[in-house]
Parts: C-alpha cells; structure tokens; sequence
C-alpha cells in the first residue's frame, strides 16, 4: 500500500512540475527536448528538422510490426516497405521474422520461444544498418512477462529466458556473425563504413537500447552509434550487461527516446526523469515529445501508425505556390 502510494504522489508532483513549464503549451508542429543531463523539457520548438532526422527509423519500427500478422499484413505497413526500398533500403533475409522461416536454425527457434520479432534493414547511401523490434503484441504471455520482468523476475528461474536475455545472448551473437559475413561481399562492402542504429516501439524501444549495450565486442563491427526509440518502455535492461561490455558500448552512444504527448508510458518515463537524473554522456540520453494528435486517450497516443503518420507529416517539405508578380497580373 506504501508502494502505491508514494508512486501516486510522485505522479502529482510530476504533473504539477510539468504543468508549470512553458513546454505544456506545446501545438503539433513543435517538439519539445528534454537534453542530456536535464530533468525537465525545454521551450518547444519547430518539430520539422528532428521529424526528418527520424522518420525512416519509425517507419522501420512499424514495418517489423509486419510479424505479428499471419495472414494478411496491414496495407499502411506494406505501403511503408515499399516506400523504403524505393529510397534504396532493403532487408536481411535471415532476419525478417516471419512465422515460416527461410532458415530453420537453433537461432531462429531461440528468437521464436519467446516471441521475439526482430528484422534488419540497410542501405548503402549514406552507409547505414538499422536493427529494429517489435513492441508488445497484446496476447502474447511472454511479451508481458518481459514488460514486466521488473516485478516479476522469472529471469532467474533456470531455464526461463526472456526477450532481453535473447536479444543479448542470440540476437546480437547472430547478428555479428551475418554483419561480417556480408560484409566480406563485394556487393556489401558499404558495411565496412556503415552506421550502426537499434530502433523499435513501446517494449521494442527498450530491446533496442538493450541490444545496444549488450551488442558482444567485436572489434571487426562497430558498436551501435544511435538508438532512436518510440514510445519507448522503461525498461532497457542496462545492469543485466556485463559491466565491460555495456561500459564499451555506451562510451559513444545516442539515445532519442521520442514519443507522443500523453501516450500510456509517458508518466513512468517522466517520473524516472525526475528521480534519476538522463545521463548526459556514456551514453547521451534525450527524450523529444510531439504533439501529433488531439487524442486525450493514452492507449491511442501510443499507436506507432499514429506516429509515424504524424512525423511524415512534419518532415516532408513545404510546398511552396510561387504568387504572380503585380506586373504579371495587370498583362
């Protein structure tokens, strides 16, 4: 009773240090930044720039969403992969998870135990790779296991892995061995320069920065250099890595945890922001929130096709009408 409590008072004393600041004025063509190191976000400003700057990773983090429908996949999610590889982005086979896969291999049976969907995605200009993961389907038992494994930790129990153990004892051991593998082909030989990015919505926000500081060391690969998480969970797992390895990770690491006012996980991440003070280096933490929607509903507020929607919207350019010269019209 304590607990709850004392988390129901440090939510009032949140919301009312977020109602006092000029950021609660926030209109839809804004963002407002809380920069590393601070506790508080910042005076909004035009939201254009840092909408462009991440678009394309919030459309990676719907498409892999793609996993979750059998059957027939949503049309904004089938639109959003051709809009991609138009722009010259294209998957890796070995990790699109599907429900049958082209490779039945142990690491492929590891990642579908515990319902884990994962998919990469390259491009050779500018030289980039981006890991990407789904964020919670409602009615999988193990994705609320791993949301929650902050109240119930069955990780310790033997045999019981979940998604954050699997990110870090498969995902990024397989995805090591596939970066260098194709990175030794001529027609991939962009890799050897490329950018390292995680990215993923609501829990797969979370599994992305995990993988991130759990990405084994390899000095052939480079570390992940930016995670961008939308509507990111709380959980990032960072004391379940090795202190070596998750020290060495995030010495140069950029985190933008970006998400949409009011969405269900907004008030755990501020109340953290207010206890725990982001870090302002090793790695850079900042959280940048839009404000897409009229929406008061915090489930709706946490919809990645509202997301992405919304940030299309801001990042694509102002066309300009050219208005005819006064002279123009008098002849």
């Amino acid at each position: 009773m304590l607990i709850v409590l004392s988390m129901m008072l440090a939510l009032l004393v949140a919301f009312g240090i977020a109602r006092l600041r000029p950021s609660w004025s926030q209109c839809q063509k804004e963002v407002a930044i809380r920069e590393p190191g601070s506790r508080v976000l910042g005076l909004p400003k035009d939201a254009a720039d840092e909408a462009a700057a991440c678009i394309d990773y919030a459309i990676i983090s719907l498409i892999v969403y793609r996993s979750c429908y059998p059957h027939r996949v949503p049309r904004l999610i089938r639109a959003s992969a051709n809009e991609l590889r138009r722009r010259g982005w294209h998957e890796w086979e070995y990790f699109v998870s599907r429900k049958k896969r082209k490779t039945d291999t142990a690491a492929s049976r590891a990642i579908s135990r515990t319902n884990l969907h994962v998919e990469v995605w390259s491009r050779e200009d500018p030289p980039e790779v981006v890991v990407a993961f789904t964020g919670t389907y409602f009615v999988s038992l193990r994705d609320w296991l791993t949301n929650l494994r902050w109240f119930f930790p069955l990780r310790y129990l033997p045999g019981f892995k979940d998604q954050y153990m699997t990110v870090a004892e498969t995902v990024g051991k397989k995805f090591i061995d596939e970066f260098k593998h194709l990175a030794g082909l001529q027609s991939r030989s962009y890799l050897n320069h490329a950018r390292i990015i995680a990215t993923g919505h609501s829990l797969g926000g979370g599994l992305a920065q995990h993988f991130a500081y759990s990405l084994p060391l390899d000095d052939s690969v480079p570390r992940v250099s930016h995670v961008y998480g939308f509507d990111p969970s709380p959980v990032t797992g960072f004391f379940s890595v090795a202190k070596a390895t998750r020290e060495r990770n995030a010495k140069h690491l950029k985190i933008d945890r970006i998400y949409e006012r009011g969405e269900i996980l907004a008030a755990a991440r501020m109340i953290l922001a207010i206890l725990l003070r982001p870090s302002r280096t090793r790695p850079l933490i900042r959280e940048l929130r839009f404000s897409l929607c009229d929406s008061i509903n915090p489930i709706t507020n946490h919809s990645v096709p509202t997301l992405v929607r919304g940030l299309r919207r801001l990042s694509r350019p102002v066309r300009r009408i050219r208005r005819p010269a006064v002279r123009e019209l008098v002849h």
